[in-house]
């Protein structure tokens, strides 16, 4: 899952899900999901691990609602932090809707690396992306392409960044041909 910010002092950043669990707060509010960055003058300091996500920080920091749309995950900005108290409200009161979006394509999980304790599927498959990397990939349910993988990767990693050569990603594709081009643009 790659998610493109939009507004504010990130517009234009593109952060995977390893960048969201590691370098933000992430705030869910019933279905809907928030991220509070660092300010954008502390980032790089929180991505060295020179400072927590957490952290005290001078100035406020910045947050956006990350949105699934056609096109992918996207982070818009909540400049006043109305929309966020919006859909806090909202879930306090049980009136958040349950979107109805019509499923369409495949969900692969895909990794590459150190596959030592890695149990793959029987109906796992190699693909080269377009940077002429090997990756190991195999379709997975909608449930579990939704996750993102999130639960997954934190039991590796323990809460902590790894010192492991492993790359996890889960793709959605409108079929396994889309694969090499939406590897290609995962970063090491």
């Amino acid at each position: 899952m790659q998610a493109t910010f939009h507004g504010g002092p990130y517009d234009g950043i593109v952060l995977d899900h390893n960048d969201i669990n590691l370098y933000t707060r992430f705030l869910p509010v019933g279905i809907r999901k928030f991220v509070l960055m660092p300010p954008l003058e502390e980032w790089d300091a929180v991505r060295r691990g020179e400072k927590g996500k957490d952290g005290q920080f001078e100035a406020a920091c910045p947050m956006y609602e990350l949105v699934r749309t056609t096109q992918g995950i996207e982070g818009r900005f909540d400049a006043d932090g109305s929309i966020f108290a919006q859909a806090s409200r909202e879930y306090s009161e049980g009136r958040q809707v349950v979107p109805h979006v019509e499923f369409t394509g495949q969900y692969f999980k895909c990794y590459r690396g150190d596959l030592e304790d890695v149990s793959l599927p029987v109906e796992h498959f190699v693909v080269r992306d377009e940077k002429n990397r090997e990756w190991v990939c195999f379709p997975v349910s909608k449930a579990e392409g939704e996750s993102g993988g999130f639960a997954e990767m934190m039991s590796r990693l323990g809460g902590k960044p790894s010192t492991q050569p492993l790359r996890l990603v889960i793709l959605h594709c409108n079929d396994q041909a889309e694969l090499p081009s939406k590897l290609a643009d995962q970063t090491d």
